[in-house]
């Protein structure tokens, strides 16, 4: 029994031998050695997943230069550029560069092997790309000499044609039906021919755009045949006409060549398509095995990350079982040492200071339970000297709130007074503020007064003698009324004169037409008396003629003048009726221009009164304006004075306002360090000491 419990002492020692920084860096020490193992381990598999996966990439640039490699011969079919052709070259020797790069990173024969393939189909990739690029070409030249036929052909056909048309021109007048038949039948053959020809251009076109639709190569290959065997049978027809109308010329012998050039261009496109399948067999070899091989080392590489990912995760599984394992023992031991500390601090905390921790080692956490018995120690005694002031400071905090209150009592007695007196003061200096700027109102409206009087006074005599001209004016528009009167009068008299005058040469006009009728129908008798004298009556026939005449004319002219006095009686009835008109109403102008005078001579007696009276007003004004002023002057005194009074007054009372305010914070001040010496004192009665 004392062997077990020596044991048990020594391990305890042992145990508290120990310091707590060497156990909790033994601890890290460990998980750090643990992690730069992890981490050397990790690098290591990280660069086999490098590796491979630098050769999944230089394979994936091998299948994509593969794919272009293709794209390229179709977009070189579709745009036949030598660009594409230098473009083939760049992505061959792309695919051999990656390749030789991946050949020595590979371990594996069948990879290898696939590398050669791959190799081996892009040369003869290649090489084919470079032979269809010629035979494409060689076509391109053969359809420029077919063209240039075929161009030919219709030159021929034309000069034929408008030969054809003057010959027909020439017989359309003559008798001979046959022969305009036959012309005509002929031309239609020529025309049926340029028609035939230009279908074999046209599908010949075809042919050429479109010869990357294998679909429809044999179709237009077909067509083109047909419109050949069409050309060549309608010159063949037009052959067997009559030789005198027609000579075809070379024109059989170029459609032959022309459909032999045809038949080289064909005979190429096949030869085209034929290397196109060997193509196509070595492009699908190459994309094949490229994917194969992409195919195999992605799985290499998913296998090397899925190794990397299982040893990592192994790692992880052990280091975080060792941190577990250290964690454990770390906090056992510091557990032990820290229950003794707890259940003291809680004593403590619950205010009892007469309580201290058991130390029971001299490591760190034996260091902290002593230096908190010291700390317990140190609060126990300031909690002692706390205690003792409160209570010192509570019975003086109850004398200077009962001082603070009565002084505060009498001072706002004095301020109410105060107040008081102020707002006596400011009312009466508000009362004469008011009186004051009455009093200055009415000096200003005075001083408008005299102004406006003395503007009336201006006005008036103004007025005046615009009133004294008007009056003048009136008085010559009478004088002129009398006399335009007596002038119509005038005009009256004289215009019944010139009425009496023209009814006199009406009179007179009356008896020259009758003596002229009277000396008329004399002549008349005259001229009846000569002939009948004979021949010695001729002379005085002759006179009576011209008497006659004189007759005639003297009663026309009385006619004219009586028409001329008529219209002049007239004339002078209408101006006698406008002249009585105008005669009434000249009087009744004269008769308001003396109204208007005599109104304008009570407006100018009207006038002088008034301005007699503003000139009485204006004097007034002035005498009350001077008045007004110094009654605001005496006011302004007044008002100066009651303001100062109240200043005065309002800076004593503002003085005392602040003295109830200091003294009520002073009292504030009191009543808080009353309650916060009670709440110390019950705060300090907490703690047991």
């Amino acid at each position: 029994m004392f062997k077990k419990k020596l044991k048990s002492k020594n391990l305890a020692k042992t145990k508290n031998g120990i310091s707590l920084s060497y156990k909790i860096g033994g601890g890290f020490f460990a998980l750090i050695a643990l992690c730069i193992i992890t981490f050397f381990i990790g690098r290591y598999a990280m660069k086999i997943v490098v590796f491979d996966l630098d050769i999944q990439n230089n394979i994936e640039h091998i299948d994509e230069s593969s794919h272009s490699l293709v794209k390229n011969e179709a977009n070189y079919r579709l745009n036949p550029e030598d660009a594409y052709l230098i473009k083939a070259s760049e992505l061959l020797d792309e695919i051999r560069s990656y390749s030789l790069e991946t050949q020595k990173m590979l371990t594996s024969p069948d990879d290898m092997q696939k590398l050669d393939i791959i190799i081996f189909y892009a040369n003869e990739y290649t090489n084919s790309f470079k032979k269809y690029s010629e035979l494409w070409n060689e076509m391109n030249n053969v359809n420029i000499t077919l063209t240039s036929h075929i161009n030919e052909i219709l030159s021929d056909l034309f000069a034929l044609s408008k030969n054809h048309r003057g010959e027909l021109v020439k017989i359309l007048d003559a008798d001979d039906s046959e022969l305009k038949i036959a012309r005509l039948s002929l031309l239609a053959e020529l025309r049926k021919s340029q028609n035939t020809i230009y279908n074999i251009t046209t599908s010949k076109d075809a042919f050429i755009a479109n010869l990357y639709k294998t679909t429809h190569r044999a179709e237009f290959i077909q067509q083109t045949n047909k419109s050949f065997a069409s050309a060549k049978a309608l010159l063949a027809n037009q052959s067997s006409f009559n030789p005198d109308l027609i000579d075809l010329g070379s024109l059989p012998q170029k459609l032959d060549s022309a459909y032999k050039i045809y038949a080289k261009m064909v005979a190429l496109e096949q030869e085209k398509e034929i290397l196109r399948s060997v193509m196509l067999h070595d492009s699908t070899q190459m994309i094949d095995n490229s994917e194969l091989l992409f195919q195999s080392e992605q799985q290499k590489l998913l296998d090397s990350i899925k190794s990397s990912q299982i040893f990592m995760a192994i790692l992880a599984i052990v280091a975080t079982v060792i941190g577990l394992l250290l964690t454990f023992f770390i906090t056992t031991s510091i557990m032990k040492f820290s229950k003794e500390t707890l259940r003291t601090v809680s004593l403590i905390t619950d205010g009892d200071l007469t309580e201290r921790i058991k130390v029971f080692s001299g490591d760190e956490l034996g260091k902290i339970s002593t230096q908190v018995n010291l700390l317990t120690t140190k609060i126990h005694d300031v909690i002692s000297e706390v205690n003792e002031s409160s209570l010192s400071l509570s019975n003086t905090s109850t004398s200077l709130k009962a001082s603070m209150s009565n002084a505060s009592e009498g001072i706002e007695n004095i301020a109410g007074s105060m107040n008081t007196v102020t707002n006596s003061v400011q009312d009466v200096a508000s009362a004469t503020e008011q009186l004051t700027a009455s009093i200055q109102e009415m000096a200003s409206s005075a001083d408008i007064i005299a102004g406006e009087s003395d503007n009336a006074y201006e006005s008036g005599n103004s007025v005046l003698g615009f009133v004294q001209i008007g009056a003048q004016n009136i008085q010559e528009v009478v004088h002129a009324s009398e006399r335009v009167h007596a002038s119509t009068n005038e005009l009256f008299e004289t215009m019944k004169e010139l009425g009496s005058a023209s009814e006199e040469i009406g009179s007179i006009v009356s008896l020259i037409t009758g003596i002229s009728e009277q000396t008329n129908l004399l002549a008349l008798n005259a001229a009846i008396e000569a002939a009948r004298a004979g021949e010695h009556g001729r002379g005085f026939a002759v006179v009576a003629d011209e008497v006659r005449k004189l007759a005639e004319e003297s009663s026309s002219s009385a006619r004219k003048i009586k028409t001329l006095v008529d219209s002049i009686q007239l004339i002078t009835n209408t101006a006698n009726s406008k002249i009585l008109e105008e005669k009434s109403l000249v009087q009744l102008s004269a008769e308001k221009s003396k109204e208007t005078f005599a109104q304008f001579d009570m407006i100018l007696r009207s006038v002088e009164e008034i301005i007699i009276k503003i000139e009485g007003m204006k004097s007034s004004s002035k005498q009350q304006s001077l008045v007004a002023e110094e009654m605001t002057n005496a006011m302004e005194d007044i008002t100066r004075t009651t303001q100062e009074n109240a200043e005065s007054t309002s800076a004593v009372n503002e003085t005392l306002e602040n003295q109830v305010m200091i003294f009520e914070k002073v009292e504030n001040v009191g009543r808080k360090l009353a309650e916060m010496s009670e709440t110390l004192h019950s705060l300090v009665n907490h703690y047991i000491v």
